[in-house]
């Protein structure tokens, strides 16, 4: 089973690199290591001290909460009587969640080191693949014919941040080391500007409080780090045109809506696709109107100058918010999926994330800001529609708990194996 283990060690690595940049490798790295899941269960294999059934057991709120959005596409269509297979593709690797975690559990936590680097290869490849493709040219609503560069611009500086967020977790290394990582960083940060995504940029605040929470890294590689980030927001919005247009069209954009001038902008499309949510919501409250049907109700609304025909047309995907989205289509059970997904794994990063321990908290903080990053995208965006998000989300939520379970078994491990080889008198408290 030795190969095994290091099959799994070597795909997770490798899942980083090659999400963004390789079509349809995501899902196949996801895949086999799902695959890998089942026949570790079938071989009885254990991980971090745990069988099957007992990381069942002591991780039932993540397992349930990543299972959320599946079982609220199916009380929809059981609600609605219409069912559609490919409605639970996307959804089908949240549900995959325990098999990935549990194959991942089996892998040494050796590996993890490993793991820093591929985020950081993960980030510089997915920019320069960006920045590649915009220079000559391309769609700019796609990268690579297999997504949109919303999501794709807001993966890449996700991994970006995970590598910034790794420093620190190995006290014997040289700063010199934190340079990779920063350089992976500043490429997110670079990918997210020039893919003009505003709902990328909203993120940063958030990736900045995450940053403050816990951490115990040197202050050479603080300084770092914060210097890095500043720099690059500042000189994006010194010199450069592009964030300066977006701004300058968002505030026009607000005031057109607002003063009935103009309501087929961009944010004006967003605020007419954000009320006709509310109201479909509003007719189905409990199970949702259901995905294939909110695009009828959308030309209904336009057909009665609730909306206007543009909004009805640019919704006919999603609503470009992913709770009022969820509302509308999977009602309050969907909204409730919706949050759990968010929210139960983010508290598990949370905790982690205030521990002790070096390596614990980098991969708590690494996992909250995936949380809490794909909120704030969803706030202008629907990530969860997109197969490839839900991978991304999934595997990467799999691997920061199983680098944190891993680490916290080898220092129960430590500390037994310490306290048995203490010498046993009448003044040793841990003799029995």
């Amino acid at each position: 089973m030795r190969y095994l283990t290091w099959f799994i060690a070597a795909v997770s690595v490798l899942f980083p690199v090659l999400a963004l940049t390789v079509r349809g490798a995501a899902n196949t790295c996801f895949f086999l290591i799902a695959l890998c899941g089942i026949l570790a269960i079938a071989c009885r294999l254990r991980g971090a001290g745990l069988s099957f059934s007992e990381m069942c057991r002591n991780y039932w709120p993540l397992n349930l909460a990543m299972a959320g959005m599946f079982v609220a596409i199916l009380l929809n269509q059981i609600a609605t009587g219409h069912f559609s297979a490919r409605e639970y593709d996307a959804s089908l690797r949240l549900l995959l969640f325990p098999l990935v975690f549990w194959a991942l559990l089996i892998v040494p936590a050796a590996t993890d080191k490993y793991l820093e680097w591929g985020l950081s290869a993960g980030a510089l490849f997915a920019f320069a693949k960006m920045f590649w493709l915009i220079q000559t040219g391309v769609d700019r609503l796609w990268i690579g014919g297999f997504i949109s560069i919303i999501p794709y611009a807001e993966m890449a500086m996700m991994l970006g941040v995970f590598a910034a967020f790794s420093i620190g977790g190995d006290e014997d290394l040289s700063p010199w080391f934190a340079v990779p990582k920063i350089l992976a960083l500043l490429a997110g940060l670079s990918g997210a500007y020039l893919s003009q995504t505003r709902g990328a940029w909203l993120a940063i605040p958030a990736m900045l409080v995450i940053s403050l929470l816990g951490w115990r890294m040197r202050q050479r590689q603080k300084l770092m780090v914060v210097s890095a980030v500043f720099a690059a927001l500042g000189l994006m919005l010194c010199f450069g045109n592009i964030g300066q247009q977006r701004v300058v069209e968002a505030q026009s954009d607000i005031a057109a809506y607002m003063h009935g001038q103009n309501r087929d902008t961009s944010i004006g499309l967003r605020f007419q696709m954000w009320h006709a949510s509310w109201l479909i919501f509003g007719q189905h409250p409990l199970f949702g109107a259901g995905r294939e049907v909110v695009p009828k109700m959308l030309d209904g609304l336009a057909a009665r100058n609730i909306i206007s025909r543009d909004a009805a047309r640019n919704g006919q995907g999603h609503t470009h918010n992913e709770i009022l989205y969820n509302l509308a289509s999977l009602g309050l059970f969907g909204l409730m999926s919706l949050l759990l997904t968010y929210f139960v794994p983010a508290w598990y990063f949370y905790r982690a994330g205030r521990e002790t321990d070096r390596k614990i908290r980098c991969a708590g903080r690494m996992g909250l800001a995936l949380c809490l990053g794909f909120f704030v995208f969803g706030l202008t965006d629907v990530q969860f529609l997109w197969g490839h998000c839900n991978t991304f989300y999934s595997m990467h939520a799999a691997l920061f708990v199983a680098c944190i379970v891993r680490r916290q078994a080898a220092l129960r491990d430590a500390r037994t194996h310490e306290i048995g080889n203490l010498p046993v008198s009448a003044n040793n408290t841990f003799a029995s």
